[in-house]
C-alpha cells in the first residue's frame, strides 16, 4: 500500500531515443492496528468485524493490510445487512489512518481502520406477484410456474435480498432454458 512508483528520462543509446527507467520503491508491509466499526446498532460491531477476512494485528495474527480484500470486506457486510432485511444499509464513510507504531522508534507503521454504517429500517417480505407480458398473445411459462420455485415465500418473514436475486436469476435461467437467452425480469 505503501508503493511509490516513479520514473527517470535519460537520453538514450541513439540520437532521437529516450530510455525510461522506473523505479519501484515497495515500501513496507504494514499490519492493520485496530478495526472500528462506528454506528452499529441492529449487530455488534465485533460480530460484523468477524464477518471481515482483514485481521486485526494479534499474537496469532500478523494481519498485512490488503486494500483490495478491505474493500471486498466492506461488501460482505452490507450484503449481510441486506440478507437481514436492511436494504438501505450503506458505509457513510471510512478512512484509513496510518501511523507509527511505536512513535519514538519509527520502525513500523500500522493502518487504523475506521468504518461509519447508516443501517436504515428493516423491510419484511410481503409477496410476489408475477406478470408476464405476452408477444403475439402468447407466453412461454404462466406466473404459477415461477411461484412454486420462488425461494423466499412466506409473507411476514424478513426480506432477505440474497434469496430475491436467486428468483430473479431463477426466472432469467428457465427463459433462457427454453433459447430466450435475451429475457429481463
Amino acid at each position: 500500500i505503501n508503493s511509490i512508483i516513479t520514473y527517470e528520462v535519460k537520453p538514450g543509446e541513439n540520437e532521437n531515443s529516450l530510455k525510461i527507467e522506473i523505479i519501484v520503491d515497495e515500501g513496507e508491509e504494514i499490519s492493520v492496528k485496530k478495526i472500528s466499526i462506528l454506528g452499529a446498532k441492529i449487530f455488534n460491531p465485533q460480530f460484523l468485524i468477524g464477518l471481515m477476512e482483514t485481521e486485526e494485528e494479534s499474537f496469532f495474527a500478523s494481519a498485512i493490510f490488503k486494500s483490495d480484500i478491505y474493500e471486498q470486506d466492506k461488501g460482505t457486510i452490507i450484503a449481510y445487512y441486506k440478507e437481514n432485511g436492511y436494504l438501505d444499509a450503506q458505509i457513510i464513510e471510512d478512512s484509513s489512518e496510518y501511523e507509527w507504531d511505536d512513535p519514538q522508534a519509527k520502525l513500523a507503521r500500522v493502518v487504523y481502520l475506521v468504518m461509519k454504517i447508516e443501517e436504515g429500517e428493516q423491510y419484511f417480505f410481503d409477496g410476489y406477484s408475477v406478470k408476464i407480458k405476452p408477444v403475439n398473445g402468447k407466453t412461454v411459462f404462466k406466473g404459477e410456474d415461477f411461484m412454486k420455485r420462488f425461494e423466499q415465500k412466506n409473507r411476514g418473514e424478513i426480506f432477505n435480498n440474497t434469496m430475491f436475486m436467486k428468483d430473479k436469476q431463477m426466472i432469467s435461467f428457465l427463459y433462457a432454458s427454453k433459447g430466450y437467452i435475451f429475457s429481463r425480469v
